[in-house]
């Protein structure tokens, strides 16, 4: 694909990645609420949260089945999932997280990918000063994603 080419998603793309988006959001609105419980004394404000967590919980799952739906509906999509969820550790959250968020994968190297993602060590070094080497930048959903696929193979 030229570098000057514009790409134009379809409506399919457009929908996978607003719900791969909403999903996200409502993970960690969960974690938050989850926060609240443990600070929370008081009996009444214990249940609401709980009550809202359980809430919270059933639209995750009803999106879970929208972005299935979505992905199962596209030949294009389910191929790259195919290809991406035969990896230990990869399943559809995270091959859905890797579409949307990383549409360049399969189109750049090895390095640039890594570069994009954030997992490429940078060299800390200005004039004479020589640093060390940490990962840094990139897009940060899809690192979070690569690191809870890798943490689940490994400790699997």
């Amino acid at each position: 694909m030229d570098v000057y080419e514009t790409y134009n998603p379809s409506q399919e793309e457009v929908l996978l990645k607003d719900l791969v988006r909403r999903r996200r959001q409502i993970v960690e609105e969960i974690i938050k609420e989850k926060n609240r419980l443990e600070k929370s004394f008081h009996s009444l404000v214990k249940q609401d949260i709980e009550e809202h967590i359980v809430e919270l919980q059933k639209h995750l799952s009803k999106v879970d089945k929208a972005i299935e739906k979505t992905i199962y509906s596209v030949q294009s999509l389910r191929d790259k999932v195919k290809i991406l969820s035969s990896m230990p550790g990869i399943g559809l959250t995270t091959a859905s997280v890797l579409l949307v968020e990383l549409p360049e994968l399969g189109n750049l190297e090895n390095r640039q990918i890594a570069a994009l993602v954030g997992v490429a060590p940078m060299t800390k070094e200005s004039g004479q000063f020589k640093g060390y080497r940490q990962i840094t930048g990139g897009r940060p959903s899809v690192r979070c994603a690569l690191y809870m696929a890798t943490y689940s193979s490994v400790t699997a």
